[in-house]
């Protein structure tokens, strides 16, 4: 362990390159290659703004105690030279918008039996705006971007967009069907973690989305491990898949995944003409547990999904999410803070299930599964054994 600075050093203190300060509801650090946000007290945080890169001999007005924990965890650095650094001076809104799904495209090289989105389609977000949106969601102190579609690497200008990622304060997850990756392509990708959707083993899998499909995907996620990315997996549970979930999930353990999300998907899109896909949420819920890992988007402080999540869709409109593209908060073009202010974000104390024993863990699940504004989400009753038809829960 480092001996704590205890004489004034030429040196210059500052943030590591992966690291950025954060003014959410608290002030924290956010470590955007470890994912992780490290809370700390105002006095703290008063002095990491000064950590800008250019002044020497902080040490001075710093805790010991504190600046050790800071440099031995890779939150701070000494750096021979001036390295300036930046940190936004308008505070997050709130509730903070931390997540972003960004749909550059509706592109995609598959056309998936259970796709939410329904038939690829030609659409595509500029670049210019693409760029001025990931600005703006810096401003506003976001924390994580999901690149996604579509299928993202179908999207016309992704080779000048991944050039410049390295300069922004974020952590850029890519969301792909890993059909289309290859060896040139992911030497080249500034992505801290790839998402793969994973629908089963090969037979679960290509049911969805075509034959040969599964190889492809695994193929690419062997060559992304060995490359040194952080790999997440989704997948979808359907009627297919159910007898190999407990298998992949045994076949994943060699990537060493941040995350394996399972989800029952909702009735929409594509689906709606695949029903026989559908399994008995009773059925499917049985399976949610095996998930681990990662990073979540969901509910926070007493409120139901999406409260610091919002998406942008590849006609510029703004959505509480990727399921809400037909009833928008608004377009880019009015600027994200505009379109983040009219986010309604419903208190689960607002759910007709608001008295269910579960309703603390369970967080009111989905809203557009549950089909209403306040309605039970039917997986979610599945999972703890509720009848989502009454009210009152459990």
């Amino acid at each position: 362990m480092p001996t704590p600075l205890t004489k004034p050093d030429p040196r210059c203190l500052t943030l590591t390159p992966d690291c950025s300060l954060k003014n959410l509801e608290q002030p924290y650090i956010y470590h955007k290659g470890d994912d992780e946000l490290y809370e700390v007290n105002d006095e703290a945080f008063e002095f990491l703004k000064k950590c800008d890169g250019t002044r020497a001999e902080l040490d001075k007005s710093a805790d010991p105690e504190f600046l050790t924990y800071c440099l031995d965890n890779g939150l701070l650095e000494l750096a021979p030279s001036p390295a300036p650094r930046t940190f936004p001076a308008k505070p997050a809104p709130r509730p903070s918008w931390r997540y972003l799904e960004l749909q550059l495209t509706s592109r995609c090289n598959l056309s998936c039996r259970h796709c939410y989105l329904g038939p690829p389609g030609r659409e595509d977000l500029a670049l210019p705006v693409v760029l001025e949106i990931l600005s703006e969601f810096q401003e506003m102190q976001g924390l994580r971007v999901l690149l996604s579609g579509g299928e993202p690497l179908l999207w016309p200008h992704l080779t000048e967009l991944n050039a410049q990622l390295d300069r922004f304060d974020l952590r850029f997850v890519l969301l792909t069907n890993g059909t289309l990756l290859d060896e040139n392509m992911l030497g080249r990708l500034q992505v801290q973690e790839i998402q793969f959707s994973l629908d089963g083993l090969a037979s679960g899998h290509d049911v969805l989305r075509g034959p040969g499909a599964f190889a492809r995907t695994v193929k690419a996620m062997e060559l992304a491990k060995s490359l040194g990315y952080q790999l997440s997996v989704a997948t979808m549970i359907h009627a297919c898949n159910l007898h190999e979930l407990n298998e992949l999930g045994a076949f994943l353990e060699k990537f060493d995944l941040v995350e394996w999300g399972l989800d029952i998907p909702c009735i929409t899109g594509t689906l709606t003409r695949h029903r026989e896909l559908l399994v008995p949420y009773t059925e499917g819920a049985k399976f949610l547990s095996l998930a681990y890992g990662g990073g979540y988007h969901g509910t926070g402080a007493g409120h139901t999904c999406g409260y610091h999540l919002a998406a942008v869709m590849p006609s510029g409109l703004v959505a509480r999410c990727g399921f809400y593209g037909t009833d928008p908060l608004g377009h880019v073009a009015e600027g994200l803070r505009t379109c983040w202010s009219r986010r309604r974000h419903l208190p689960a104390a607002d759910l007709d299930c608001h008295a269910c024993a579960h309703l603390q863990e369970c967080g009111g699940g989905c809203r557009f599964r549950a089909g209403s504004a306040t309605g039970p989400d039917p997986v979610m009753c599945a999972v703890y054994g509720v009848d989502p038809t009454m009210k009152e829960g459990a």
